[in-house]
């Protein structure tokens, strides 16, 4: 019984059988993600008068990775089947949580949007809590139900009501970048875990009308796509930033368009950045990186026989994916600006700590016990 007991707990907090690809490849974004940041925050401290502030801004960075690497190793040893157990009470704590930016004086505007509440002094960016639970209530949704996705109601209406809270939460923030993630994550759940194509459809229709409604009622998005057309500032200088950087690019820490021409360096626009610094070779690199963790982890779940275990793995690769597409997509003129920043990179406490506990969550999926697990 002890020996049985003492295997048990050597095995749960075990790294034998990690995937050692997508291991190797997330070391090394995060390593090349922690030395972008540092690099791009220097254009910053030449955009501000107060170097406390500055200061600040490199310490609550700091702050997030450290935090962010017990998120790994939490996610990592942690039993995910309690996800499945707590599903519901994440996704609306989540909401909760995007909610309370409406209330005076937790509210943090920024760029034109509230999508912060500041609590106790430090600011929080709820979306990125609300899109890990939507993947982990999805998750939990299509394993528990998988032999009734073929009917209307729980291939089309039940899924549709799991995203009214997300849409009104996304319309009030003004946050088309988050809202769009979620809908290309849920499309494509639905497409893996083989449901009907007319739901598909009517998803994706769906999607695109709601998409289109808000664009119509919000003008920031209009001019962004006409800025996408007639090539913004933002556009233009990152376009600039990743062309001066040739094939090998100026060498670290040498980027001339983050000091002066290059609006939020150490945001959404650090893409440009990496490719300044270090060139074609290093953006393909970082991109490759990026692949790899994401095509890797598809191909795993595809083997995994645990259905909710499956489905987490596809969500945070795709995730990953909207993520990395939808920022470096906008920083080469091709999709509009979306604001949305890369995973591991830009600035944001709250991205990477979850970014980073998705990442745990990822790795310990995808060890060779895990797939194999009924």
């Amino acid at each position: 019984m002890l020996s049985e007991l003492s295997y048990k707990i050597k095995e749960a907090f075990s790294f034998e059988g990690i995937n050692k690809p997508i291991f190797v490849c997330s070391v090394l974004v995060l390593v090349l993600g922690m030395f972008s940041f540092f690099s791009a925050s220097m254009g910053f401290l030449n955009k501000v008068e107060n170097e406390q502030f500055f200061t600040n801004f490199i310490q609550t960075q700091m702050i997030a990775y450290a935090i962010g690497i017990f998120a790994i190793l939490t996610a990592y040893f942690l039993n995910v089947k309690i996800f499945a157990r707590l599903s519901i009470y994440l996704y609306v704590f989540s909401i909760f949580l995007c909610m309370l930016i409406f209330i005076p004086g937790l509210e943090l505007v920024h760029g034109g949007g509230s999508r912060w509440i500041n609590l106790f002094g430090f600011s929080l960016q709820p979306a990125d809590i609300l899109k890990f639970s939507s993947i982990i209530i999805f998750s939990t949704y299509f394993s528990k139900y998988k032999k009734y996705l073929l009917t209307i109601r729980y291939g089309v209406l039940y899924p549709v009501l799991m995203l009214i809270p997300v849409v009104l939460v996304f319309f009030l923030q003004r946050d088309l970048g988050s809202l769009s993630i979620i809908f290309f994550i849920v499309a494509a759940m639905y497409l893996l875990n083989k449901t009907r194509l007319s739901y598909l459809i009517i998803a994706v229709l769906g999607g695109i009308i709601i998409i289109g409604l808000y664009a119509f009622m919000n003008s920031y998005v209009m001019d962004r796509i006409k800025g996408m057309q007639n090539e913004s500032y933002q556009t233009k200088q990152s376009l600039i930033a990743l062309g001066s950087g040739n094939i090998l690019g100026r060498g670290y820490g040498q980027s001339v368009q983050k000091f002066s021409y290059l609006p939020e360096p150490a945001g959404d626009s650090i893409y440009a950045v990496v490719g300044e610094e270090f060139g074609f070779v290093g953006t393909v690199f970082v991109a490759v990186l990026f692949f790899v963790i994401i095509l890797t982890s598809i191909l795993i779940a595809n083997k995994t026989s645990n259905t909710f275990n499956r489905n987490i793995i596809y969500g945070i690769a795709l995730l990953f994916f909207a993520q990395f597409v939808m920022n470096t997509g906008s920083m080469t003129k091709i999709i509009p600006l979306s604001g949305d920043t890369l995973p591991f990179f830009s600035k944001g406490g709250t991205a990477i700590i979850m970014n980073m506990f998705e990442l745990g969550v990822l790795l310990k999926l995808t060890r060779r016990d895990i797939i194999k697990e009924q």
